[in-house]
């Protein structure tokens, strides 16, 4: 064996197949706020921006959480800038006492050309003005965000500018799924984006739940969702059309700019786009006109009302049906329950006994594709979607299928791991199981060697 591909070898037995240690290379470890006395007081209220923060955090399982370094003014900010002190993104008020928004934009952007600058703004009379066109603050300014009390804004902020920093390369590099978000106004996608991340956090930690080894739940964690948005139908497009292959969904506003000017039909023609170039991929339309829910109907999109006051839960909703997220229910073609796995284990077990019809019913509208892309299984979700029932000799045909290919996902997941014993999980060919808590012994540390090292080899194709 020559020394190149040993070094293969053993990269591969080092870090496994998966990429995560490739993964979420750029994190926000410390925030500068800008904020004055009195926004500083609207923002805290009961405590301290930085301890509402980190709670989210915590709540969240999110190991990795963000310094925030409140500044009074804008000169205050620029001298912290200029320190020895590395800053990952700025978040500023829309009203500074000393300078306005453009000048310190502008100025943070002439130190830092490469940092985010995010306006966090509270007044409904400036909403407008900090929105408003302008070379000048669509240069300095990266994106604005509007105070509606939450403050799980700050993570999304946050989550929002780390996913704009790896998107590509986590994307090419671990098949990374992205959601889309269109919309124009600061209000809404301020309210939107919070959450989203919500609803993706709360996934990934269920995903980890169910992982057996450290290393999966690393994974599991960095490749979680990424969230994108768009606020014109050409940003839209663009977005669409260069993450096609890993679009988990689209929520798209009614009326947005389409080339510089407002399109009451932007987000039907977004659609028609998706339909053509990736029909697949789950859509929701989201807009106060009540009319348009008929039309989504014969899309077959989904349908938000935007001012009604179940629009959260109606989001909420829509992310767990379309998108895999939560429990796997099992239905009859009339869409009534028969059964539910909470696992991919318990799935697995399920599968075996579920009726022809129901496997028909979810394998003709994709989803037991789509709840493997939810759970990370991307390849083999792509390798589901080719074969429709038709393809097969009969159902039972389709149910070997289906159940070799989680099989596959199991097996690739734990080969050559120590994974801890799971009364749930049957231990397979290839897995080294620990049944309790503690250090390996010399015999059982050799064997596990050895084990993750003929997997890394693959030694069964040699």
């Amino acid at each position: 064996m020559k020394q190149a591909e040993l070094v293969k070898y053993f990269n591969r037995f080092k870090f496994g197949e998966d990429p995560s240690h490739t993964l979420m290379r750029f994190r926000v470890r410390e925030v500068l706020l800008v904020s004055t006395f009195y926004d500083a007081f609207i923002l805290e209220q009961d405590g301290r921006v930085a301890d509402k923060v980190s709670l989210q955090f915590r709540q969240l399982n999110l190991t990795m959480e963000p310094r925030i370094t409140s500044v009074p003014t804008g000169q205050e900010a620029l001298r912290k800038l200029g320190s020895n002190l590395q800053y990952d993104m700025v978040i500023t008020m829309s009203h500074i006492a000393d300078m306005n928004l453009c000048q310190l934009s502008r100025k943070i952007k002439e130190k830092r050309p490469n940092i985010p600058v995010l306006v966090l703004d509270n007044s409904k009379e400036r909403l407008t003005l900090c929105r408003e066109p302008k070379e000048q603050k669509q240069k300095f300014i990266d994106t604005v965000f509007y105070w509606t009390g939450d403050p799980m804004i700050f993570l999304a902020m946050v989550k929002y500018i780390e996913d704009l920093a790896n998107i590509d390369r986590d994307t090419k590099k671990g098949m990374v799924q992205v959601i889309l978000l269109v919309e124009d106004s600061v209000r809404f996608y301020s309210r939107y984006l919070p959450k989203l991340y919500q609803e993706v956090m709360k996934q990934v930690q269920r995903l980890i739940s169910e992982e057996l080894s450290n290393t999966q739940r690393v994974y599991r964690m960095r490749t979680r969702p990424k969230v994108l948005m768009a606020h014109s139908y050409e940003q839209a497009i663009e977005l669409c059309n260069r993450y096609a292959d890993n679009l988990l969904c689209v929520i798209t506003d009614l009326r947005y700019p389409n080339n510089g000017k407002p399109d009451p039909d932007a987000g039907i023609k977004l659609v028609h786009h998706l339909k053509k170039q990736i029909p697949d991929v789950p859509v929701a339309i989201q807009t106060a006109e009540e009319s348009i829910e008929l039309l989504a109907q014969k899309l077959g999109v989904a349908f938000l009302k935007k001012h009604s006051i179940s629009l959260m839960a109606d989001l909420s909703n829509f992310i767990h049906k379309s998108l895999g997220f939560g429990d796997f229910v099992f239905r009859d073609k009339k869409g009534r329950e028969l059964d539910r796995a909470h696992t991919m284990a318990m799935f697995e077990k399920k599968l075996h006994t579920v009726s022809t019809e129901s496997l028909e019913y979810h394998s003709t509208h994709n989803h037991f594709s789509t709840w493997l892309l939810a759970h990370g299984a991307t390849q083999e979700a792509r390798t589901m979607r080719q074969f429709s029932p038709s393809y097969f000799k009969s159902l039972e045909e389709m149910r070997i299928f289906l159940l070799e290919i989680f099989k596959r996902v199991r097996a690739e997941k734990n080969q050559g791991q120590i994974i801890d014993f799971d009364i749930n999980n049957p231990i397979q060919q290839g897995e080294i199981t620990r049944l309790a808590m503690g250090s390996l012994g010399g015999k059982g540390r050799g064997i596990a060697f050895l084990n993750s090292l003929l997997v890394a080899t693959r030694f069964h194709d040699r």
